[in-house]
């Protein structure tokens, strides 16, 4: 599965808003954050779990089973310290562009 640039971007601010300054991301390290939404939100991601026993189909419900119960969904996003000010400022920006477009197609008017 694929993540959208914008969708990457986007993700940028919502963390260095949700969690504050110390949590600095690059647009690669928050696709992480989207994998639950896409494999829950898509046949084939439901599908993928079904086969390593996370989720079962009950007639046309998928179910999730005790062991996706007891998940828990890990990110791995070093790297944000790193970048320069500048740089990360700019993914600020293209964070915010990209949250416009991510509302708009995952919001209906």
């Amino acid at each position: 599965m694929t993540i959208p640039d914008p969708v990457m971007a986007a993700t940028v601010p919502v963390a260095h808003r949700t969690h504050g300054a110390a949590l600095r991301i690059e647009p690669s390290a928050g696709a992480a954050l989207f994998a639950p939404t896409m494999m829950l939100g898509t046949e084939q991601g439901r599908e993928v779990l079904a086969e390593h026993g996370l989720l079962k189909r009950k007639a046309a419900e998928w179910l999730p089973t005790q062991r996706m119960k007891d998940a828990t969904h890990i990110c791995w996003t070093t790297g944000g310290n790193m970048v320069p000010e500048d740089v990360f400022e700019e993914y600020l920006r293209l964070g915010e562009a990209g949250l416009k477009l991510v509302d708009r197609h995952l919001i209906p008017e």
